[in-house]
């Protein structure tokens, strides 16, 4: 017998529905509200300590050179540098809240060069590395700065079950970029003003065939986060300001390594002291980073081969304590 519509919406399927739907909501606002305190009170930090921030300044808020056209969605919502700040403090806080950060991680992350390098350019970094944290739906948040994401996208992806739904759902979005903003691409391809200056820590500006290298190996690293240490130098254009991407990743390490790769992460600060020439030193950052990932990783697998292997049988005649 047919149900009327009253009859379905009392019926207890759909009531059970009606729940799921509102526990959801109420455990999404539940988990987005102590964010968005943290968010505020990062605003107000924001305020108390001004920086630059010329790229916001001069390019992102009033659309000026931006190639990747969803970005110009943040000059939109964010009012003012001070917002793009908090965003960015709040955003690396859940990353390493979210990989389980231990207080020497934490302090390690906020107390990097690259951090402060972002907040005083005015950059937008923090949205893509929030992206890599909310795969996929994040997708078109890493795709902000495709130089230094892609590498960790490929490996990611070639992992997945349902990589083809996420290659179908990704050719979607990109499609409809397409219909909003046009051929952005092709209208959108002049090189940034410092593409050719010391800014650029690509290795393809030291000489080619580093390029080539850092690409096969990139492409061929098994893990997604060494792929992205390699590949954020291998790309043609990338500066030190998405080296903030990189910084979650201090959550695999501990001790001494930790301590090295922050070292490394304030290299490029020798610039100031020693001229531009110097900047480029900020690239060991992500090779001692990639170097202390591969390292760990090694001494873990030893150690899980020891543990699986079984104890020597005692030789006959031997001495039993």
């Amino acid at each position: 017998m047919l149900k009327s519509y009253p009859d379905i919406y009392h019926d207890e399927t759909f009531s059970d529905m009606n729940q799921s739907v509102v526990l959801r909501l109420r455990k999404w606002i539940f988990a987005l509200a102590p964010w968005i305190v943290v968010y505020a009170l990062m605003v107000s930090l924001a305020y108390l300590a001004p920086v630059s921030g010329s790229d916001w300044v001069y390019h992102f808020k009033p659309r000026n050179m931006v190639f990747i056209p969803w970005t110009e969605i943040l000059s939109i919502i964010l009012p003012d540098l001070p917002f793009l700040t908090g965003l960015t403090l709040t955003a690396l806080a859940y990353c390493l809240w979210s990989r389980k950060a231990t207080a020497w991680q934490m302090a390690a992350a906020f107390c990097a060069l690259p951090l402060f390098w972002c907040i005083w350019l005015g950059q937008v970094d923090a949205v893509p590395m929030l992206g890599l944290a909310l795969l996929p739906w994040g997708i078109p948040l890493a795709l902000i700065k495709p130089q230094a994401t892609v590498w960790y996208l490929w490996v990611w992806w070639r992992r997945r079950k349902d990589r083809w739904v996420i290659a179908l759902g990704t050719l979607a979005f990109l499609g409809l970029s397409l219909v909003i903003w046009g051929w952005w691409p092709i209208e959108r391809r002049e090189f940034p003003l410092t593409f050719f200056s010391s800014y650029n820590l690509s290795v393809w500006r030291i000489h080619w065939a580093f390029g080539i290298i850092f690409v096969i190996a990139a492409l061929l690293e098994n893990d997604p986060e060494r792929a992205m240490a390699l590949g954020i130098l291998a790309s043609p254009y990338v500066q030190g300001n998405s080296f903030l991407i990189l910084l979650p990743l201090f959550t695999r390490l501990k001790g001494w390594p930790l301590f090295a790769v922050w070292v490394a992460s304030w290299l490029g600060a020798l610039a100031l002291i020693f001229g531009d020439n110097a900047r480029l030193l900020a690239m060991f950052f992500p090779l001692s980073l990639w170097l202390a990932l591969f390292l760990m990783d090694r001494k873990q697998r030893k150690l899980a081969v020891l543990q699986e292997e079984p104890l020597p049988s005692p030789e006959p005649g031997a001495m039993k304590g």
